[in-house]
């Protein structure tokens, strides 16, 4: 056999495993979201695990659905997944709304800032109410 015809069969077979992804994580991701699981490991274990297929636009539209649901659970944690998938598959940032992330979502400094910001004021309370 060709390694072009060796190569055409593999991406056929590629894209066949990415129909059956396609279904699987489409059913997990359902299920995440109509149970609004908190679990961050199953969450990312899913995004994770769909990445690798994020080729696919239908696997993208879960991954976006996803990250959207995530946001609301653990914001850091699902900019990074967008981040991942822009490191793999969407170098030029077209494919999350079109915009860079900050004008999306908040950039991941923002984020550290204000979780800097928070312990600092704690710290301070915690030294205001020991003097």
């Amino acid at each position: 056999m060709k390694s072009d015809q060796k190569i055409r069969n593999l991406a056929k077979d590629i894209c066949k495993l990415a129909v059956q992804a396609v279904t699987l994580y489409y059913r997990e991701t359902d299920a995440i979201i109509d149970s609004g699981c908190k679990d961050k490991n199953r969450i990312e274990c899913t995004l994770d695990g769909m990445l690798d297929f994020c080729f696919d636009k239908n696997m993208l539209k879960h991954y976006k659905r996803l990250c959207r649901y995530y946001y609301e659970i653990d914001q850091y944690s699902a900019i990074e997944y967008v981040y991942a998938y822009r490191d793999m598959w969407d170098q030029e940032c077209k494919t999350f709304g079109g915009v860079k992330l900050k004008s999306d979502l908040p950039a991941i400094e923002e984020i550290e800032m204000k979780r800097i910001s928070v312990k600092a004021g704690e710290i301070v309370k915690g030294e205001k109410t020991k003097t």
